[in-house]
């Protein structure tokens, strides 16, 4: 019988962990299907019209994606005189087969100078990405939510609120965490298997004041952060490359 020699049992080697651990690589990742992301702002406040009258203005501003890959986007509206409305919105996201992430804030500010002159401020947040593996997946999932502390206003209207979700699309909700009040906070970190299937992973973010009589100002902040990843698995390829050169060694002797 025809010996081999080393140099081409290394070859094989090569050759067999290609073959297996290319398929293996492809098969933990996800598959992405749809994308949605968006931050918005809203400020409404009473300005002159230039004939001595005040009236009721708004200026609205967003932005708006449905493609995967990195977005670091911001908008932001302001408006008034007598009273006044502003807000801030960011957001900082990915999309890859890899892993899903974001970090976005929001911030809403409104004061009014003048009875029945009603500011107001409304900003949003939204990532909503669905996504399906093949074959059993391991992956980490941390993230925080947050709305900052306020001192109550009995003359306001105030709302604010962030939340994460990921969410089989075959069995309901898995893991979920939220805030929705001022000076609320949460957090997640935990690691856990995707069986394949289909999945949502959705972060969202809102501020909202509403002043409606003279008062001091008001100030309101919301964030998220979040990173969904899959846990690279062991590599065949390596304990192959191992393997197959003792194996030789043993058959030599």
């Amino acid at each position: 019988m025809k010996m081999i020699s080393l140099k081409q049992r290394r070859i094989v080697t090569a050759m067999v962990c290609h073959a297996v651990l290319v398929p293996l690589a492809r098969a933990h990742e996800f598959t992405l299907l749809t994308s949605q992301r968006e931050i918005r702002t809203e400020a409404q406040g009473w300005m002159a019209d230039g004939s001595g009258w005040y009236v009721n203005a708004i200026d609205d501003e967003f932005f708006k994606t449905s493609q995967f890959g990195d977005i670091d986007a911001e908008v932001s509206s302001s408006i008034g005189h007598i009273s006044f409305g502003s807000g801030l919105a960011r957001q900082e996201s990915s999309v890859s087969t890899m892993g899903l992430g974001a970090a976005s804030d929001l911030t809403s500010w409104t004061i009014s100078m003048g009875v029945n002159a009603p500011a107001r401020s409304l900003c949003t947040s939204a990532y909503i990405v669905n996504f399906s593996v093949a074959t059993p997946t391991e992956v980490s999932l941390t993230g925080n939510v947050w709305v900052s502390p306020m001192d109550p206003d009995f003359n306001s209207q105030v709302f604010g609120s962030a939340m994460l979700m990921l969410t089989s699309l075959q069995s309901g909700t898995m893991h979920t965490i939220s805030a929705t009040k001022p000076g609320a906070t949460s957090s997640i970190s935990e690691s856990f298997v995707l069986l394949p299937g289909q999945y949502r992973m959705e972060a969202h973010a809102r501020t909202q004041l509403l002043t409606t009589s003279t008062n001091n100002p008001l100030n309101l902040g919301s964030q998220f952060d979040f990173n969904l990843t899959i846990i690279p698995a062991p590599s065949l390829a390596t304990a192959l490359l191992m393997s197959f050169p003792a194996i030789a060694l043993r058959r030599r002797r």
